[in-house]
């Protein structure tokens, strides 16, 4: 008696056209996984009432994609959907009270990339031979990590306003409903 939300949304990283903010899409999937909306403000509280509901959530992006999750006992469904839906929608509100420990986990992982990662050099190598040095693709894990500074609240609400919108949307409900 499981349900399952996936809330897919167009823009990826290759929508992030100025290189001194690469990143952007990457933090801001891990703000917007935190599930905050004008009613639920605080990811504490959303993170909590997940956990506590049993639920399994997560969120990635890609070149192409960002992507939101949840899957969860169907009788909490309704509530979760709201939540989701709310915070990847119209209704985000960026929780600035974890805005700096989402910069430095966004580090953690490019950093763990960059020392960790034997195929890194080719990728960057390839990227760069077929889409040029100043396209998004091309931006190398270091630039990334250097870009992370300059983020800041505005500029992640900008980017959203800007890329999230309902056209650019698949919503995906599976499960016993």
């Amino acid at each position: 008696r499981l349900w399952h939300l996936r809330v897919v949304v167009d823009p990826g990283q290759d929508h992030e056209v100025r290189p001194e903010v690469r990143e952007v899409a990457h933090v801001l999937e891990h703000l917007n996984g935190m599930f905050t909306s004008d009613l639920e403000p605080d990811s504490q509280t959303v993170v909590r009432d997940l956990a506590m509901r049993g639920a399994q959530s997560n969120a990635s992006v890609t070149d192409d994609l960002s992507t939101y999750w949840v899957t969860c006992r169907s009788q909490d469904a309704s509530r979760l959907a709201r939540t989701v839906l709310r915070s990847v929608g119209a209704r985000f509100r960026l929780d600035e009270t974890i805005f700096k420990h989402e910069i430095e986990a966004v580090r953690n992982e490019l950093r763990a990339m960059l020392s960790g990662d034997p195929v890194y050099p080719m990728q960057l190598a390839r990227r760069r031979a077929w889409f040029g040095k100043r396209h998004p693709r091309a931006t190398s894990l270091q630039q990334q990590l250097d870009n992370l500074d300059g983020i800041t609240p505005d500029s992640v609400r900008e980017y959203r306003e800007r890329h999230y919108r309902a056209g650019a949307t698949l919503v995906v409900v599976a499960g016993d409903f």
